[in-house]
C-alpha cells in the first residue's frame, strides 16, 4: 500500500458538488475519483501535477453526470489504479462524454491504469476502455516483482521511474505518405513501447505505463532505490503537451 500525499493536498481539490459557476472562469483539469482509481494516492498524485501545471483539479465520480462547467476544463486525467473496475464501474454517458470532449480538443493524461483504459481494449482483457489511443496494450511483464523502479529511454534519455503493475503499448505504423498521429516517447528496457502520445480528433492522448507522477513517498514506502528521484518533470510534461492542443483552438 502506498503512503498518500499530504492530506492539506485535499484543500486544493474541488469536487464537482462544491464547484460555482466561477470555476469555469479558472483553468481547470477533471480527475477520475471513482471505483478503480486506486485508493493509495493515485487521485492526489494526479490532482498534485495538474496543481503544478497551474490547473485546478476537479474530482469527478464514476456516477458523475456532465456539467455545464466542465466543459471549460483543459484536460480529463485518468489515475493509476483498475482499469478493470473503471469500465465496469463508469456511466455510459461519463465515457461518451470524455470520448467526446478530448475529440473537440481538450486533453486525455493517463497514468498507468489510465494508460489501459485509453485504448479500444483494455490489455487483451475483452473488456471496453475509451478508445480514445490507437493501438493495443498489454501488460509489461519483466520481473516477478509487482512494484519497482524500472529504467526507461523517455524522449531519447535514460530515466528510471516507478512502475506498479503498468501497460505496455503496441502502436499502429503510420501508412506511406500519411503524416503520424501517434508516437511512442518512451520504452522500456526490452524495447517495448512504455509511453506514447497521440492526436484524437482536435485533441491530444499522452499515456503512460509506468508512473512518473510518483510521489517520493511511494518509493520510500517500498525501500525502492531510485537513480534519478522523483519524475514530476516526466508527468507535468506530458499534461503539457496534451493540453497545447486546447490551447491553438
Amino acid at each position: 500500500m502506498k503512503l498518500r500525499l499530504d492530506i492539506l493536498l485535499l484543500a486544493l481539490i474541488s469536487t464537482p458538488a462544491a464547484a460555482g459557476d466561477s470555476i469555469a472562469r479558472e483553468p481547470t483539469a477533471l480527475i477520475y475519483s471513482g471505483p478503480g482509481a486506486c485508493e493509495e494516492g493515485c487521485v492526489e498524485a494526479a490532482a498534485e501535477i495538474a496543481r503544478l501545471e497551474g490547473y485546478t483539479p476537479i474530482l469527478v465520480g464514476a456516477d458523475e453526470k456532465p456539467q455545464e462547467f466542465w466543459a471549460s476544463a483543459s484536460a480529463w486525467i485518468q489515475p493509476g489504479g483498475t482499469s478493470n473496475d473503471v469500465a465496469r464501474h463508469m456511466n455510459p454517458t461519463l465515457k461518451s462524454w470524455i470520448q467526446n470532449f478530448v475529440k473537440e480538443g481538450a486533453a486525455y493524461v493517463g497514468y498507468c491504469a489510465g494508460g489501459f483504459f485509453s485504448t479500444a481494449d483494455i490489455g487483451g482483457r475483452g473488456i471496453a476502455g475509451l478508445g480514445v489511443m490507437p493501438g493495443i496494450n498489454r501488460l509489461y511483464e519483466a520481473r516477478d516483482e509487482n512494484v519497482y523502479i524500472t529504467e526507461v529511454t523517455w524522449n531519447g534519455k535514460p530515466r528510471h521511474v516507478y512502475w506498479e503493475g503498468g501497460p505496455y503499448f503496441v502502436l499502429p505504423e503510420t501508412p506511406v505518405g500519411q503524416e503520424p498521429t501517434v508516437w511512442p516517447i518512451a520504452t522500456y528496457p526490452d524495447g517495448t513501447v512504455a509511453a506514447a502520445q497521440a492526436l484524437y480528433g482536435k485533441g491530444r492522448v499522452s499515456v503512460s505505463g509506468p508512473h512518473p507522477e510518483a510521489p517520493t513517498s511511494w518509493r520510500s514506502y517500498y525501500k525502492l532505490d531510485d537513480a534519478d528521484g522523483a519524475d514530476l518533470d516526466l508527468a507535468r510534461e506530458m499534461l503539457r503537451w496534451a493540453i497545447a492542443a486546447d490551447q491553438a483552438n
